[in-house]
């Protein structure tokens, strides 16, 4: 038995390669807005009618962020021009880092 588990603990076969660490990196707001990550976020709280509202300087940098909510039973709705440009920056986004073809 003993000698079992020191075969064991002995044992050079070749292993899969381990799952890489996912990085981290500090996320600015602006950016967080700006890739379409919030219009997602948004996608899936404005049915529940909530939304992220993103707080924009003069400048366009985002300073803040707040959680809006609303009584209306049909939630939030974005217009159809402001869907789609947000939808494109969020491929964009995703493409960039290659989790989507461009």
């Amino acid at each position: 038995m003993i000698d079992d588990r020191k075969d064991a603990l002995l044992d050079l076969t070749p292993r899969p390669p381990a799952i890489p660490t996912p990085t981290t990196r500090p996320f600015d707001l602006t950016e967080f807005r700006t890739s379409g990550l919030l219009y997602l976020a948004n996608r899936t709280l404005h049915p529940f009618g909530i939304a992220i509202a993103a707080h924009a300087e003069e400048d366009g940098k985002v300073s803040a962020l707040s959680v809006v909510e609303t009584t209306d039973p049909l939630g939030f709705v974005y217009p159809e021009q402001t869907e789609n440009e947000a939808r494109k920056r969020l491929l964009a986004w995703l493409a960039r880092r290659g989790r989507v073809s461009p």
